[in-house]
């Protein structure tokens, strides 16, 4: 492979450095974190005053391989014949400088995933270029990619370090694990990539025992007819009330459970769901406590009447006995006497 050989513009940092041109331009609404790209240019002048504008970008300066795509193109425009094959090969060489510039900005500004998908963008237009012929410049854009996703990898393993709430930090593994892999940093990929797995099961189960807890919640608030209030849960469930209240307590103990779950999590709707479910809960067993000790207190003074009446009548029963035992002695007597 030839080796080509321009002269980088004064100022040029290294690959990990950078001269905060780029975060001036952010600043100023020249250089966005968006989807959108500025119109392609039409002539050979608007493509030279398009790459030469170009000169002097943060991410350039940071991964120089652009900034020597940039001036082989900025070179190959102003030489021949501008034909149809140099001008399709020139349009993808701005496109691919424009994402990588958008990727690079996101990077910075924090927007990480923004980041991942736009240099997935330029990766797919640098195959596109070295099969047009641009080959050298494709392979100029793959050494600086590699390089660009180590960095965003270690830069979202960072944030996944930081984030509390499990689903934001399994999707933060999730994309430094797909970095390192386009990175080809083949040992910090399987790291990740155990680590992510343990994470998802880890919150897989945890999400199963919450579902399955506000489900058994919502279905006995739904399916518990008059259990808000003492007497109507009396009239309702009669001799069943002490049971109901049993199973109100069990159901209870696990929406705290699922809370518990929740809050592991930082899931802060799922919390609340919880707590809701565990708020109607507690009134539902208060009412029905109640409804169990009316029911216990009843049922103590039913026996309370029954042991006294029969008690009532084992005392009659007594008196009676003793009555018949003094008229014998007294007939026996008389018997005697006569």
């Amino acid at each position: 492979m030839a080796v080509l050989v321009v002269a980088l513009p004064a100022g040029t940092a290294t690959a990990t450095g950078g001269t905060g041109r780029e975060a001036r331009a952010l600043a100023a609404g020249q250089v966005d974190c968006g989807p959108g790209t500025p119109a392609m240019p039409e002539s050979r002048d608007a493509f030279f005053d398009t790459l030469a504008g170009l000169n002097g970008t943060d991410g350039f300066e940071a991964y120089t391989e652009f900034e020597l795509v940039r001036s082989q193109s900025l070179l190959e425009v102003q030489v021949g014949d501008f034909d149809r094959s140099k001008r399709q090969r020139t349009e993808r060489t701005v496109e691919l400088l424009w994402t990588f510039r958008r990727a690079y900005a996101c990077r910075e500004t924090g927007e990480f995933g923004a980041a991942l998908s736009t240099a997935n963008e330029s990766a797919e237009i640098a195959a596109a270029l070295r099969e047009s012929g641009g080959g050298q410049l494709g392979v100029l854009a793959d050494l600086a990619l590699t390089r660009f996703y180590r960095s965003l990898g270690s830069e979202l393993l960072n944030r996944a370090e930081r984030l509390e709430r499990t689903p934001d930090r399994i999707e933060a593994l999730q994309q430094a694990a797909i970095a390192f892999r386009r990175g080809e940093a083949t040992e910090r990929f399987s790291r990740v990539s155990v680590r992510l797995d343990r994470v998802r099961r880890t919150y897989r189960a945890d999400m199963a025992v919450y579902n399955e807890s506000v489900g058994t919640a919502t279905a006995f608030l739904e399916g518990c007819r008059d259990c808000t209030a003492p007497l109507d849960a009396l009239r309702t469930h009669r001799e069943g009330t002490f049971d109901v209240f049993i199973e109100a307590r069990a159901v209870s103990g696990e929406t705290a459970v699922a809370r518990e779950t929740a809050a592991t999590h930082n899931l802060d709707e799922r919390v609340q769901r919880a707590e809701s479910l565990g708020s109607r809960l507690s009134a539902v067993v208060r009412a029905l406590g109640l409804a169990a000790g009316g029911a216990m207190v009843g049922a103590t003074v039913v026996l309370g009447l029954f042991a006294a009446v029969i008690a009532g009548r084992l005392a009659a029963w007594r008196r009676d006995v003793e009555a018949s035992r003094l008229g014998d002695v007294v007939l026996v007597g008389e018997m005697l006497d006569g």
